[in-house]
């Protein structure tokens, strides 16, 4: 988690300096004015971190994505997560697992507002409650599963660079688990 977390503080710094420092190549329209032009496909970077709810009881999710905006509405993006659910905040069931997506995103038209879901491959580990004086019973898993986010961004809503701070709902799912988490992050398209 540690390494995750360093990750997410590179994507915040970099998301942070392409938005203050972007501009878009101007092109000239047919009436001679200068107007600046959207450049497609082009990159997509962002990520969140979060609490709220699972299967098991609270929850906790961080993540991170990459991919390309299409165009102006549409993306493709990759979205590596790492999730914890637990029923209590002390040592009883818990779930790790870690989620690898295939996101299809769709930003609604002269918003900053993002909507997307795919599939995702989720390799997790459960660990079962056992008393004071036994080693705890654990199951491994790996199996098909969905991963789905809606977030608004706050930040730069220019032609060639939209995004900035994210308010975001993402719900990750698999067989054994599924968590929904509200989350703060950057989101750079």
């Amino acid at each position: 988690m540690l390494a995750l977390s360093v990750v997410m503080r590179r994507v915040f710094v970099l998301t942070a300096a392409i938005l203050l420092s972007a501009t878009a190549s101007p092109a000239i329209a047919q009436d001679g004015t200068v107007a600046k032009a959207e450049v497609f496909p082009r990159l997509r970077l962002g990520g969140s971190a979060g609490l709220g709810y699972g299967t098991m009881g609270i929850a906790g999710a961080a993540s991170a994505r990459a991919g390309i905006q299409i165009n102006s509405s549409w993306a493709a993006s990759y979205q590596f997560s790492a999730v914890q659910t637990k029923d209590k905040l002390w040592e009883t069931k818990s779930d790790v697992w870690y989620s690898h997506a295939l996101l299809a995103e769709f930003t609604v038209p002269k918003t900053l507002i993002t909507v997307g879901g795919g599939p995702s491959i989720v390799s997790g580990h459960i660990v079962q409650p056992c008393g004071v004086s036994c080693t705890a019973p654990t199951v491994d898993y790996t199996d098909v599963g969905f991963d789905f986010r809606a977030g608004m961004s706050v930040g730069a809503k220019r032609p060639n660079v939209r995004g900035g701070f994210t308010l975001e709902l993402a719900v990750h799912s698999s067989i054994h688990d599924t968590a929904a988490v509200l989350g703060v992050g950057a989101d750079l398209f």
